[in-house]
């Protein structure tokens, strides 16, 4: 399986909203821990890849919702490992692929 869906809407920091944060949230993060959660015996023995961001690391103009979201993949990707691998034999990994000419390219560059 690969997590790779996301949103990413440009939101200044000191205006960000709670329904702006929260769907962030419940698309980037929310979704792919119950899809994993749903799917976990169906990927013994199997591996999900989590596609990451630089944003994740290093912010970048209004996109704060979208890298504190990928920045929590970061870390349910160590948590999944730490929990699910020994016992359903799932490996979790991540790969960061640079810059993909995606729709969330074209919001990040307005």
């Amino acid at each position: 399986m690969i997590h790779n869906a996301g949103i990413a809407e440009p939101m200044p920091l000191d205006s960000i909203t709670e329904i702006h944060w929260q769907q962030h949230f419940q698309i980037n993060v929310e979704a792919p821990v119950l899809l994993t959660n749903l799917l976990l015996e169906h990927l013994r023995g199997g591996r999900v890849l989590v596609i990451s961001s630089s944003l994740a690391h290093r912010p970048a103009g209004a996109l704060t919702a979208y890298g504190a979201s990928k920045a929590a993949m970061l870390t349910l990707k160590n948590s999944w490992n730490a929990e699910f691998n020994q016992k359903y034999n799932i490996l979790f990994a991540r790969a960061q692929p640079g810059t993909v000419d995606t729709p969330i390219q074209w919001i990040a560059r307005i």
